[in-house]
């Protein structure tokens, strides 16, 4: 056994010895057996990957749209007071 059927109840002769649907058919080397499931998950990580870039693109859309207004930075040493001209521009007090 190797690392992808590790413990998947299959026995190393080969054939239809339990099982589901993962298992090496009869003349399958195990070899090809762990290049189709390792092919199988790749291809489910990329279409994953894919649908997430596809979101964070869309997301990334939206925040152009909604944030419009310019970004301010207040900037100082400390006792400077940074937090009183906040306080005082926004009206908080």
């Amino acid at each position: 056994s190797t690392f992808m059927t590790q413990g998947a109840g299959m026995d190393s002769k080969g054939g239809g010895g339990g099982g589901g649907n993962n298992l090496k058919g009869m003349g399958e080397k195990q070899i090809e057996v762990d290049r189709r499931l390792f092919r199988k998950q790749i291809l489910r990580v990329e279409t994953e990957m894919e649908e997430l870039r596809v979101q964070r693109e869309m997301y990334r859309q939206k925040r152009r749209k909604r944030d419009t207004l310019p970004i301010v930075a207040i900037v100082g040493y400390t006792n400077a007071g940074k937090s009183s001209l906040l306080n005082r521009l926004c009206g908080a007090e």
